[in-house]
């Protein structure tokens, strides 16, 4: 993973079993801050409306734990 982050060629996030945003290289994090398409909302992962509902739905098949996890991770401000 770290391979991954250190690529400034492609942004990369690592999203924790939760869906909460754990690490961003430096392209997803100037996305992130843009707003533009990707979206941080209180540490988790979103994207513009109406493609909000399909990234969530995306992740909860990928993330089982998404929308039932107790255990937080520690988050990336950004």
């Amino acid at each position: 993973m770290a391979c991954l982050l250190d690529d400034d060629r492609i942004g990369v996030v690592q999203l924790g079993r939760d869906g909460r945003v754990l690490a961003a290289n430096g392209p997803a994090l100037d996305l992130l801050r843009r707003g533009d398409g990707l979206a941080g909302r209180d540490g988790a992962l979103g994207a513009s409306a109406p493609d909000d509902e399909r990234l969530k739905a995306l992740l909860g098949r990928a993330l089982p734990d998404l929308w039932g996890a107790t255990y937080r991770h520690p988050v990336l401000s950004y």
